[in-house]
């Protein structure tokens, strides 16, 4: 299935090669409000046997394409066992999409992505836009991916409703198909494939940067929690030494009142996590007992061995504790099993 907003003569060759591989059912183009100067390439593709062209009166987005190209294929063909899809640009051969093809026919239950090599050879803002969005990505949800803004991706069907409920509509769907196999534990392959850029992708309407701002949101709404919970936190903690001067007292209290309101806001509005509630509250405050244990020691060593005050030993441990509870918070509490 191929998305095509203002395609080339290219994607009529790439299109008839395609329909003639005997690995693809059938070839279905989405015109997502390309101009009329296109409509010849559009006519061409409607007159190939085994190709399918659906169009959107204006532009709405690669996303939307994408949607539409599923919905219509679950329709017509509700037996095949997943859709491959590639971009319209020139990026991606006939043989590196057979071979996705090939790759999810042998594992269909698995997501497959075609894996390119950012080398020298490709432009430097998608080095750089791809390296720094996989950097991200892996930290925010534990995936480690060669190439995250692939559009050659082979989904099974079963998969699909998933992504259909997705608001998302334009570039940052892809990404966000990304993070919904991490939050419903989809598992994920990647299979390399050709590195390709046509005139140095200056064809391309996707901007590596702006396009991926998506999966950073994840990370700052679990930065702006945890703003929220250290305030309460530090607001508790210091009211209580202010009328009973026990540092364990005062972090036990603090913690008790933060990690209520932390654990509703990660699960819900951070993670969005469907796992069970009880043992991810117990596991939760497994995490905020160690964790405070942790801050405890690490403010009565700083309070013993180094000039600094209670409040301030208080903010370096807890900042030190940061990165440490996202990961468990992501890999272990509001992980839900497939």
């Amino acid at each position: 299935m191929i998305p095509a907003y203002e395609p080339g003569p290219s994607l009529t060759a790439l299109v008839a090669e395609l329909s003639s591989a005997p690995q693809i059912a059938c070839v279905v183009v989405v015109n997502d409000g390309s101009s009329p100067a296109c409509r010849p390439i559009f006519a061409e593709l409607e007159s190939m046997l085994g190709v399918r062209v659906l169009a959107h009166s204006e532009n709405q987005g690669k996303g939307a394409a994408l949607k539409t190209g599923f919905q219509n294929i679950l329709v017509n063909d509700p037996k095949t066992i997943g859709i491959v899809t590639a971009d319209a640009d020139g990026q991606h051969i006939a043989k590196d999409i057979i071979r996705v093809a090939d790759a999810l026919r042998e594992t269909p239950g698995t997501v497959v992505l075609g894996a390119r090599t950012m080398n020298a050879a490709a432009p430097l803002r998608s080095r750089f836009g791809n390296g720094f969005t996989r950097v991200i990505m892996h930290w925010v949800t534990g995936q480690a991916l060669t190439d995250t803004q692939t559009g050659l991706r082979g989904i099974p069907s079963a998969f699909i409703p998933h992504l259909l409920r997705l608001p998302s509509t334009r570039y940052d769907f892809e990404l966000d198909m990304l993070i919904t196999c991490r939050e419903k534990s989809q598992p994920l392959r990647e299979v390399p494939i050709s590195t390709i850029y046509v005139d140095d992708n200056r064809s391309s309407h996707f901007n590596p940067l702006r396009d991926s701002m998506r999966i950073y949101f994840v990370f700052l709404r679990f930065g702006g929690v945890s703003l929220l919970t250290a305030l309460i936190d530090n607001a508790v903690f210091w009211l209580s030494m202010s009328i009973w001067p026990y540092i364990s007292l005062s972090q036990a209290l603090a913690r008790t009142a933060a990690g209520i309101f932390q654990f509703t806001a990660a699960r819900r509005g951070v993670f969005r996590s469907h796992a069970a509630v009880t043992p991810a509250l117990l596991k939760f405050v497994a995490l905020v007992l160690v964790s405070g244990t942790v801050s405890f020691l690490m403010i009565w060593g700083l309070r013993t061995f180094t000039p600094l005050g209670v409040m301030q030993s208080k903010l370096l441990a807890e900042g030190l504790l940061f990165f440490g509870n996202f990961v468990v918070q992501r890999e272990v509490i509001f992980r839900q099993k497939r």
